[in-house]
């Protein structure tokens, strides 16, 4: 019994590794874990800072105008107010500061 209980217990601790290496491999990388800090596939000259954009979200592109459209919030100090959106619920009137800003990437570069 004890020769036939061994190989049953490597399979089977090898397919449950099997099993849980990829969330958990990506679990860890999405927390920055496997992350270098050179990670980001543009050179370091080649990031723009738009002004009036803090903590931008859902950017869209329009391609029959060739602009892009995003959800800005304007002011840094008021972000950590409505996220997470419980703070809707403690103080709603925290949470209207936020605009729509429309790029033309061909003026605001």
């Amino acid at each position: 019994m004890a020769s036939t209980l061994v190989p049953v217990l490597v399979v089977g601790l090898a397919v449950l590794a099997s099993v849980l290496y990829g969330p958990v491999q990506h679990s860890l990388t999405v927390f920055g874990v496997f992350r270098s800090l050179n990670s980001t596939p543009v050179a370091q000259g080649d990031f723009v800072s738009i002004p009036d954009t803090v903590h931008c979200e859902d950017l869209h592109y329009y391609e029959p105008a060739h602009l892009f459209f995003t959800a800005c919030e304007d002011s840094a100090a008021t972000r950590g107010i409505w996220f997470p959106p419980l703070g809707i619920f403690t103080a709603p009137e925290k949470i209207a500061g936020g605009s729509l800003h429309v790029v033309d990437p061909e003026v605001s570069f």
